[in-house]
């Protein structure tokens, strides 16, 4: 594509959203990429400009089944359609601004994505193929960044329920805009998102979206000429490089390992929103509607005991028994190692902590039996806190005696 010297936002948005552009239609907006773009071996397309240790990534597929047209509804600042099909602002807003990056000659490599949409290529195909083949090209990268985000001012640091940037180089990038932005916890998954063991920082920032996949979705051009702006403007190699990588251990499930946890997960109503990808020669699907951080989760570890606080649910010792072997690794969870002893308890009730008492299984059940009678089940001496089965319902003594006894048993 030849720019003029100028090149106008609103112009170059409206003709990379005259269709909708499926997963396999990729090809049909090679007009708009610029002169000397490289097609990889998987499809995707990409430019490098000057000297630069930052990624810029974006997704030329949009969220649709079919090769549409879209029938363009203006209204001041405010891009739509005539509600007959999505818009495909997701994501040709972000490839708007890549492409005026490019036109301003930034310094940065620029990743134009296919069959980032879930919804025909099951999700960040072109990303994940090419990593997959190639991860060596990607070492070099610091911060992989991309505008995929709805609506206005967030800034990333979670997806796929890991910590993907530091909040230190969220909240330097912050002090970079001169458009209000904020930290968010709260995102799913871009592109970026599959370089997480590999880069750093890697984020996904709000770009003027709205109501993305639907075919109310609208766009605000006036934001989005405003970012592209600020973008321009930002020295991104100064920004401040802190996140520790940590790498997933992708073999930790197998399919019945895989089919206990789903089980667990649908007991505390966590599942159907979000999902991770685990390659063991099939496909695995973790799914959950939580970001297990957010929800004050700590992972203690002593000898081959792993033990996993959720203060915010009932779960049953049984049940994390099982979560504890993998949700570490999966969701990469700090381990709080400053708070091991040789000694721990296990209990999981809401708004409590025992694990100050630090005994075994036997000391506690003597301890347990000597505070209740026949028909209670309290864990502490002097807490109104009692033991429960997965449904809520209060378990007696002789109930709780039988389940520490099968734990002894079991560790025998």
């Amino acid at each position: 594509m030849k720019f003029k010297n100028t090149m106008n936002i609103k112009d170059t948005f409206l003709k990379l959203t005259e269709y909708t552009i499926p997963f396999g239609e990729e090809h049909t907006l090679e007009k708009y990429l610029p002169n000397g773009f490289i097609k990889d071996s998987v499809g995707n397309y990409y430019i490098q400009i000057g000297d630069s240790d930052t990624l810029f990534t974006t997704h030329l597929d949009t969220f649709s089944s079919k090769y549409e047209k879209v029938n363009h509804i203006i209204d001041e600042n405010i891009i739509k359609t005539d509600g007959s099909t999505i818009l495909g602002g997701d994501n040709k807003v972000g490839t708007t601004i890549l492409l005026y990056l490019i036109h301003n000659k930034k310094p940065g490599t620029y990743y134009f994505f296919i069959g980032e949409e879930p919804i025909v290529s099951g999700g960040l195909y072109g990303s994940t193929k090419i990593y997959n083949e190639n991860p060596n090209f990607f070492k070099k990268f610091k911060r992989a960044i991309a505008f995929d985000r709805r609506e206005k001012g967030s800034i990333i640091t979670r997806q796929m329920g890991r910590k993907c940037c530091s909040d230190e180089f969220a909240n330097d990038l912050i002090s970079k805009f001169s458009l209000p932005h904020f930290i968010d916890t709260t995102g799913y998954y871009t592109d970026t998102a599959v370089f997480m063991n590999t880069i750093p920082e890697c984020t996904n920032i709000s770009c003027g979206v709205y109501n993305e996949h639907y075919n109310d979705e609208y766009v605000d051009i006036e934001y989005v000429e405003k970012l592209a702006n600020d973008v321009l403007k930002i020295d991104w190699d100064s920004i401040t490089t802190n996140r520790n990588i940590k790498q997933l251990n992708n073999d930790i499930i197998t399919n019945r390992e895989y089919d206990k946890i789903n089980d667990i997960f649908d007991k505390y109503s966590l599942i159907n929103t979000n999902k991770y990808e685990y390659f063991n020669g099939v496909e695995d699907f973790v799914e959950y509607n939580g970001w297990f951080e957010d929800f004050n989760i700590k992972i203690y570890i002593s000898g081959n005991t792993f033990r996993m606080v959720f203060r915010e649910y009932n779960i049953t010792f049984e049940d994390c028994v099982e979560l504890d072997r993998t949700l570490s690794y999966m969701f990469g969870v700090q381990v709080d190692y400053d708070h091991l002893e040789d000694k721990d308890i296990i209990l999981y009730n809401d708004g409590i902590d025992i694990n100050s008492l630090y005994m075994d299984w036997e000391e506690y059940l003597r301890y347990f039996n000597t505070i209740n009678n026949d028909n209670t089940s309290f864990a502490i001496q002097g807490e109104s806190i009692q033991w429960v089965d997965t449904t809520g319902i209060i378990l007696n003594k002789k109930q709780v005696n039988v389940f520490i006894d099968d734990i002894l048993n079991k560790n025998k």
